[in-house]
């Protein structure tokens, strides 16, 4: 928030199921449909944004729920195109942000 310079910071998940570690989105998320259920959330999220960090993780769920990922990861590019939002990441790609990671890169 304040290397980006804004007031507010508002997050929003591609996955709309809690788990409490890393592998449990590769249970959860088998199915289609959570991550669908995601979308609209996502799409008013973006909407109303003035900027985008995107911080997806360093990898992608295992099994089926690495499709879904991956499908959802470029619904939100289409999505942020769309918009024509302005978008940052940490270090040349979208993983979570954490201490001693470097400017974000846009």
């Amino acid at each position: 928030r304040q290397v980006l310079g804004f007031e507010l910071v508002e997050l929003t998940n591609l996955f709309p199921l809690a788990s409490f570690r890393t592998g449990e989105i590769a249970e959860l998320g088998v199915e289609a449909d959570p991550w669908l259920a995601a979308r609209p959330g996502l799409e008013t999220s973006i909407a109303e944004a003035d900027a985008v960090l995107l911080a997806y993780g360093v990898s992608a769920p295992s099994g089926p729920a690495r499709g879904h990922s991956r499908e959802q990861a470029a619904w939100v590019d289409l999505t942020l195109a769309r918009h024509d939002v302005p978008t940052w990441w940490v270090g040349g790609r979208p993983t979570h942000p954490h201490a001693g990671s470097g400017t974000p890169s846009g």
